[in-house]
Formats: C-alpha cells, structure tokens, sequence
C-alpha cells in the first residue's frame, strides 16, 4: 500500500467518525467516556485499545503522554496505575473531553490536562518518569492543509512534529527516563526509522500487533534510546 492509499484509508475512518453529532458516550475497557467527532475515537480506530494492551505501565510513576485525545491512556495511568499525568492535546475539544472524562473519575487531582502543541504546554524545569506519544503517523505531503481539527490526530505533514518531539524530548526525562513512541504499518516507517536515526537514537520493538482483518495492518510499540557514540 502507497502513500496515497494509506492517507485515504484513513480519511474513510475520520469522515465515518464525523458522522457522529457532536458529543457522545462510548465504552471503553469497561469505563464509560466521553467522545466528540472531532477527536480520535477507540470508536473507530481500534489501536486504541491495542495500544492499551500493550502499554508496559509502571506503578506510581510520573506520565507525559502528549496527544491524549479523549484521555483513554492517561485516565487508565491514574485509575489503575496510580500515575501522576500530565496529558496534553494541540485540539482543544480533546483537551476538553479528556478534563471531563478525568473528572467524571475524580481523578482532577492527578490527571493535569493542558492544551499545547507538543512540548509547549510543558514547563522547563518538568521532568517525568516516563514520556509517551502515539503520534499522527499516516503520512501527510508538506503543503498539507488540516481540514478539521480531528486530521490533527491522524496526520503529521512531512512528520515536522514528529521530528520536533524526538528532538526534544531528553529535556523532559528524568534520569533512567523512558521515551516511548507507537507507530503503525499505515505510516512511513522507512521515514521515521529514518527520523529517528537523525535525531540520534535506536528503536527496541516492545510490542507488535497484527490485525488480520485490516489487510494485515501491524501497530508497533517502541522505546528510544540515546544512541551511543
């Protein structure tokens, strides 16, 4: 599958998803959220929970996870993994549906949600145990124009804010810090490999999932390490 193909796909699921009126509830691993058609939804794009199944959550850590969407990661650190999150979104309905849904948990205390693109919503002298982003793999051309503020979400134009976050993420690392990425066959993955080379690190593969009814479309869960000179 082409470029080409892979951005159309997954336009069919953004406008499928845009059918929906505004909010809605959806059930997710048992919890019942909030969602929006203009935010990515486990409704319809399913790695959210493969994501969630393969997601090496520690106890009590100190979570960034950039691009929450509606919160389904970030609730589940604080719910069940005793996390202190923060949880940022460059949309701002997704900022707004993952406080309501992390409300609805009374988790306001240890889910700090901020509306930010990439790092900018991050202090300087923050640091975290563990920093994540599942980002808009599906390639976009440079010159490409959002349309709506879910594309945010599923495209990433000449992967500009890709690059932006593997570069600067060590600043935000506590020592022994993890920086872990998920990444899907519906992206470039000769690009990002390529990406992640440039900025200085190698992959570990700490999941792969295929999905056999979606043409074999596989989602990889990876953590980046530093590499050495």
């Amino acid at each position: 599958m082409d470029r080409l193909e892979r951005f159309n796909n997954a336009l069919k699921n953004i406008t499928l998803s845009q059918t929906e009126s505004g909010e809605y509830e959806i059930d997710f691993e048992g919890l019942a959220l909030r969602a929006h058609n203009q935010v990515f939804s486990p409704k319809y794009f399913r790695s959210s929970h493969i994501l969630l199944s393969a997601f090496p959550f520690r106890e009590g850590e100190r979570l960034l996870e950039v691009g929450c969407g509606l919160g389904t990661l970030s609730i589940i650190a604080a719910l069940k993994h005793n996390n202190e999150v923060v949880a940022t979104d460059i949309n701002p309905y997704a900022v707004s549906l993952c406080r309501k849904n992390a409300h609805h948990y009374k988790l306001k205390d240890r889910v700090d949600v901020r509306h930010g693109d990439v790092f900018s919503a991050i202090e300087q002298n923050e640091t975290f145990d563990t920093v994540f982003w599942d980002p808009p793999f599906v390639w976009a051309d440079d010159d490409y124009d959002y349309q709506s503020p879910i594309e945010r979400a599923v495209f990433d134009p000449g992967y500009r804010q890709i690059e932006r976050f593997i570069r600067q993420s060590h600043r935000y690392l506590n020592k022994d810090g993890r920086l872990l990425m998920n990444f899907g066959s519906n992206g470039d993955l000769e690009k990002f490999t390529q990406l992640v080379g440039a900025c200085g690190y190698d992959l570990k593969e700490l999941s792969f999932t295929e999905i056999e009814d979606r043409g074999g479309l596989t989602y990889t869960l990876y953590q980046l390490f530093p590499r050495q000179s």
